[in-house]
C-alpha cells in the first residue's frame, strides 16, 4: 500500500497512539479550562478546536511545571 508517510513515522504514530490510550486522565481545573476555551473561541476557533487547544496547552504547562 502506498502513502506519503515515511515508514518510520507510521511506527512512531502507532506507538504514540498506544501510549496515549493508557495514560492517566488529565485533571483539569474547570475555571482554567473554561477561561482558555473561551479565549480561543473569542479568537474565532470553533468549540471543538478551542477545547482541544486548551487541553493540549494545560497538559504541556503541567508537564513543564508552569501555571497555565
Amino acid at each position: 500500500m502506498y502513502n506519503n508517510i515515511p515508514s518510520g513515522s507510521r511506527n512512531n504514530l502507532a506507538a504514540q497512539a498506544y501510549k496515549n490510550s493508557y495514560e492517566r486522565p488529565l485533571e483539569l481545573e474547570t475555571n482554567t479550562f473554561n477561561l482558555m476555551k473561551g479565549f480561543f473561541e473569542s479568537k474565532g476557533f470553533d468549540k471543538a478546536a478551542s477545547e482541544s487547544i486548551a487541553v493540549t496547552f494545560i497538559k504541556q504547562a503541567k508537564q513543564d511545571g508552569y501555571n497555565p
